[in-house]
């Protein structure tokens, strides 16, 4: 099994925005997008808030290795910054480290 890549959530929300301006700059890949999504153009800059909708960018680039491999050389990506941007926007908080269960100390017996 493999780990999670290291979650930083200000660089997945980077990710997924970078990706969606790339695929904005484009009319063809807009216009694919647009109609695989159902999203109305005027809709994006509200939904570009949404950590879900944001998610959803990244998985719709994954999901085309074509597509993913000419966005992640555009952007100069790596596909593990891909796999940590779908992680932390679909995880928004990291769980904090479990804290060790004190149990408490038996009474000291007196002599």
């Amino acid at each position: 099994m493999h780990d999670a890549p290291p979650v930083n959530r200000d660089r997945a929300e980077w990710i997924a925005i970078a990706v969606l301006g790339t695929i904005a700059k484009q009319p063809d890949r807009l216009v694919q997008f647009l109609t695989l999504t159902g999203i109305e153009p005027v809709a994006i800059r509200a939904l570009a808030e949404d950590p879900r909708f944001l998610a959803g960018v990244v998985d719709y680039v994954a999901e085309d290795p074509s597509l993913a491999a000419i966005i992640m050389s555009e952007l100069a990506l790596h596909p593990a910054d891909l796999s940590m941007a779908q992680y932390a926007l679909r995880n928004p908080k990291p769980r904090p480290p479990a804290r060790p269960h004190r149990l408490p100390m038996p009474p000291r017996r007196v002599q």
